[in-house]
């Protein structure tokens, strides 16, 4: 290697670096869009009439079922458009009745599904009781979810949900005008378990305020704009709201789609009329596929004669193989319209630019959907073309430098149509000027120059255009490659040794100058000096720091008298805009007599405002504080939870956050001043607040909530509050509602987090925290009463109580008593985890898994072609790994240059690893957070990149880094091939870097 020998140094280093400017920079292989088919496949489900058609999409889902829902097609469709979310809970089709028949196809349907059970949504005024009797002589049991309007009927059903599965999620629609939304939001408010409530134009949520205040709710979507369902019905309720709504239903559908369809890629679309096309009810179709759809998580759109422009870019962004359309009658406009999304626009260039004497910059739309291949210019070739995410940048670096004058790039569309574009580049060079001033202390440094007076041009394009270049000065100051413990008083790249020592006077300054050849023209810089300062205590920037009282962080900046506060966590950026912690700095008060400053703190003196300055070298950063009187106290106290419910006996914790008057935590604040009793209006003691230890730092504090053991006879539901008193306790902070249930009877299950710490979002690479989360499988009663955790469950198929991910390659499942680990696989993406009673599906959640692993986008290199007679000294040359990867020995590390990298900041090493193979050595790039000593790997390092040397010629080393070649009688004539992985090398793995020198070296005389 280069450390240990001198063959190779200027002329096997065709081209060189300077600063951060690199030759070769070989990046992962960048491809273009796939292109999408444009070949959507298109089907129908559709019957002579809307009950045959709701017959068909049963059809589609079913092939038997002990129950369905009946719904009147016809004149009943308000009372009908809550139904698809309590059918999806029972795993039953909808279909379609008369008033006063069940019609015979629906009659022949129930009869093949095997139908026990039939649940009718709506009064006798909508399905009546002859409806009742037909299908009582068939011998199926009916029952009737209705209310005394459209309004109750909808609160009816949402009951019924409840009973089966806890209601956590709702969602409103107009019940007068709102059939289009509700349509909209059946599939995917079936999906999330969450009923659709009905909002009167005249008394907003009247009718269902008692169900929604006693749920634990926690988000509400409101579908529709604010003249659909106003603002004061959207305030009123409880947890976070959502509205999703357009200024047309088919955009109101575009917003739906966008929220509860998140993926890019779909399955399939379920189109159906939008009651725009001929009549109102042609809703019907919809209405019927939603219990399909979310069975199936596929979306349902509702189109008029024409795509709404909010869906069809909805659409483009998204990819999808399969249209199957809803009942007759959809408008093939809009079919049309819907299929041709998924053809590729095609990509078009608006100018083209020059970055460098190789790179050009082009700018357009699509440039994503075209690679290398489509870029042409006459006597160059592309290295690599990289557009943006986005498609509207790109850039595009050749393989040698452009012509002196004109040049002329044809571009060529990803649907062939071809565009050419002309560009100008100066390659004349008349003078040299070295501009370097000032360098720092330590790291890796690079003196720079420019040409013709202020033209900036780097040491590649120079090599290039068939220039050598030097940099020499006085003194040893230049990094030598080859024994970097010895520096060099030339360069060819101008890299500076890693470390001055500025105490002696002698080093802190050095000249340089830099000569540039050209056949038999010299040019020469003339000397400059440069200066060596002690950059680590120089900033560019103070960016935030925070205030603490007490270690509480305050934001108010306000003071009470005999306050004390420091200043902590300062971030800024250095010179060359790394971001850092800065440790050394001062403090001043521009009012000493309202805050003075001692020893790096703040302290309150008297009333009134000053302004504080924190300084660190040549960087400053202001704040104000404002000293008042009045001392800090409790304002305000707010709870994690409105509500609670336990069962008898049982207990949780709620947490407290208290702020004082001035908006920042309060510390050391007690919230119970004693164990209290929690009060039901008739005075009987519900349960009991355990008192809680002062507030912490962030101003939190654990309050333990214990049920009474047992409920007064013939209760089963008792309620009552929980009061925090306020600062002076003569009034209530704040307060929380307290249900109590003595129902043990175990009616639904659902898969919740045992750390609520954590979420559901995996890291695949952060092993040592995101990488798995544990579930418990708890049972709760009809109210949604938590009763505890199963504490047996299987991972065997059919078993009692089981669980499984529907996707093990992104998610796997291990079962171990009652705890449930998921754990992050192989791959990126999302899938749902769930848990079954036997055959039956109980509860379901949804993983995403990520991957944060720093990760090599690409990788600079010097540009090594060939291996010739002039690379040898004394008949030998040995070309390493070191030689083709700008690599700087800094304190015994070998640090590397030149690395784009995703995911990580840190530097880059070259080192080498035990190999899979007995005596083997992997050559690797890796990070070491551990600061270590030597350039070898452990386990707790994060292996980047493998490299692998082979060699048709010449002798390989036995560490594999290295080939030796020695010239004999006859000519060698073969090659080097670099190969270089991702990661750990794994058999039969593709390289994404191959680099391949050329090695021609003539027989001896």
């Amino acid at each position: 290697m280069l450390k240990r020998k001198k063959q190779i140094i200027a002329k096997v280093m065709a081209t060189t670096m300077l600063a951060t400017t690199l030759a070769t920079t070989l990046p992962i292989s960048a491809s273009a869009l796939e292109p999408r088919s444009a070949a959507v496949s298109s089907s129908i489900l559709a019957g002579s009439n809307r009950q045959a058609t709701a017959v068909k999409i049963s059809e589609n889902g079913w092939s038997s079922s002990t129950h369905a829902v009946i719904i009147n097609g016809y004149d009943g469709l308000v009372d009908a458009l809550t139904a698809t979310p309590y059918a999806n809970l029972k795993n039953a089709p909808i279909l379609v009745s008369k008033k006063d028949t069940l019609t015979s196809e629906t009659e022949a349907r129930l009869t093949k599904l095997g139908v026990k059970t039939v649940d009718i949504v709506g009064g006798t005024t909508v399905v009546s009781e002859n409806v009742v009797k037909e299908l009582k002589a068939m011998n199926i049991s009916v029952n009737r979810i209705s209310g005394t309007n459209r309004y109750t009927t909808g609160v009816a059903v949402a009951e019924a949900m409840d009973k089966i599965s806890d209601v956590s999620k709702v969602a409103v629609v107009n019940g007068a005008t709102g059939l289009p939304d509700a349509v909209s939001v059946a599939a995917p408010a079936a999906d999330n378990k969450m009923p659709i409530i009905l909002s009167n134009p005249n008394n907003g949520l009247a009718d269902s305020k008692e169900f929604i205040n006693k749920e634990d709710i926690y988000k509400s979507y409101v579908v529709g704009q604010t003249d659909v369902v106003s603002d004061s019905v959207m305030n009123s309720l409880p947890g976070t709201k959502v509205r999703l709504g357009g200024e047309r239903r088919q955009e109101t559908n575009a917003k739906v789609i966008s929220e509860f369809y998140k993926s890019t890629s779909l399955d399939n679309i379920y189109v159906a009329k939008s009651g725009q096309v001929e009549k109102s009810d042609e809703l019907v179709d919809a209405l019927a596929v939603g219990v399909l759809a979310a069975k199936n998580d596929v979306p349902v759109m509702i189109v008029g004669k024409t795509l709404d422009y909010s869906q069809e870019s909805l659409l483009k962004n998204k990819s999808f193989s399969r249209i199957t359309q809803i009942g007759d009658g959809v408008p093939s406009a809009s079919i049309d319209a819907i299929r041709n999304t998924q053809a590729d626009p095609e990509s078009k260039v608006s100018s083209v630019s020059m970055v460098n004497y190789k790179t050009i910059k082009i700018t357009g739309s699509e440039l994503n959907r075209i690679d290398a291949s489509k870029i042409y210019m006459s006597g160059n070739s592309v290295a690599r073309y990289t557009p943006n995410s986005t498609g509207t940048e790109a850039t595009v670096e050749f393989n040698n430098a452009f012509n002196n004058g004109t040049n002329t790039v044809r571009v060529t569309s990803n649907l062939g149509n071809s565009t050419t574009h002309s560009f100008t580049y100066n390659s004349e060079v008349s003078s040299v000027q070295a501009s370097t001033k000032e360098v720092g202390t330590s790291g890796i440094q690079y003196l720079q120059f420019t040409v013709n007076g202020n033209q900036k041009r780097t040491v590649d394009e120079l090599k290039a255009l068939g220039w050598t270049v030097e940099f020499k000065s006085s003194k040893n100051v230049f990094y030598n490659q080859a024994a970097p413990s010895t520096p060099k008083n030339t360069s060819n790249n101008g890299k500076l040794i890693t470390k001055f020592d500025i105490s002696n006077t002698v080093d802190s300054v050095f000249d340089y100058e830099v000569i540039l050849k050209k056949g038999n023209t010299e040019l020469k810089s003339g000397k400059a000096a440069v200066t060596v300062v002690n950059r680590a205590v120089q900033y560019k920037e103070i960016k935030s720091f925070d205030t603490k009282l007490d270690d509480v962080k305050i934001t108010s900046n306000k003071l009470v008298i005999d306050d004390e506060i420091t200043i902590d966590n300062i971030k800024g950026t250095d010179i060359d805009n790394n971001e850092v912690v800065i440790s050394n700095y001062s403090l001043t008060s521009s009012n000493p007599g309202v805050a003075a400053i001692s020893d790096k703190k703040i302290k309150a003196i008297s009333t009134g405002s000053s302004e504080i300055t924190v300084t660190s070298g040549n960087v400053t950063k202001k704040f104000s504080v404002s000293v008042v009187s009045e001392k800090r106290k409790m304002n305000s106290v707010s709870l994690s939870n409105s509500s609670i419910k336990l069962l008898t006996g049982k207990y949780t914790n709620i947490v407290a956050t208290v702020k004082d008057q001035y908006g920042d935590p309060l510390k050391n604040k007690e919230l119970l001043a004693q164990d209290a009793e929690i009060l039901a209006s008739n005075k009987a003691v519900v349960a009991n607040a355990t008192k809680a230890s002062g507030t912490d730092n962030e101003g939190k504090a654990t309050i333990k909530i214990t049920a009474e053991a047992a409920l007064p006879d013939k209760v089963t539901i008792s309620s009552g509050t929980l009061y925090i008193k306020n600062e002076a306790g003569t009034g209530n902070a704040a307060s929380m509602s307290v249900y109590v249930s003595n129902d043990d009877v175990q009616k639904t299950w659902q898969l919740n987090l045992s750390d609520i710490k954590k979420d559901t979002t995996l890291d695949r690479y952060n092993t040592a925290k995101d990488n798995s989360v544990d579930f418990n499988l708890n049972k709760y009663n009809s109210g949604g009463y938590l009763l505890g955790s199963e504490g047996t469950i299987s991972a065997t198929e059919n078993s009692n109580l089981w669980v499984k991910s529907l996707n093990n390659e992104v998610a796997t499942v291990s079962v171990s008593g009652g705890d449930i680990t998921i754990n992050a696989g192989a791959k990126t993406g999302s899938t749902s985890i769930k848990a079954y009673n036997g055959t039956k599906e109980i509860a379901t959640i949804s993983i995403t898994v990520k991957d944060t692993k720093p990760k090599i986008i690409s990788i600079a290199m010097n540009d090594i072609t060939t291996i010739n007679k002039d690379n040898l000294v004394s008949g030998v040359t040995t070309f390493g790994i070191e030689d083709l990867i700008n690599a700087t020995m800094i304190d015994s590390k070998n640090v590397v240059e030149g690395i784009s990298m995703s995911g990580t900041k840190d530097e880059v090493l070259l080192g080498t690893k035990d190999g899979s193979k007995l005596g083997e050595k992997e050559n690797i790039l890796f990070i070491d957070n551990k600061d270590k000593s030597n350039g070898t790997y452990d386990d707790k390092e994060l292996i980047l990149a493998t490299i692998e040397l082979m060699n048709d010629c010449g002798t390989l080393s036995g560490d594999g880094k290295s080939v030796k070649i020695t010239q004999t009688s006859s000519a060698i004539k073969g090659n080097i091939i670099v190969k270089i992985y991702h990661g750990q090398h794994e058999a039969q793995e593709n390289p994404f870097i191959t680099k391949v020198i050329k090695v021609d070296v003539p027989a001896t005389n």
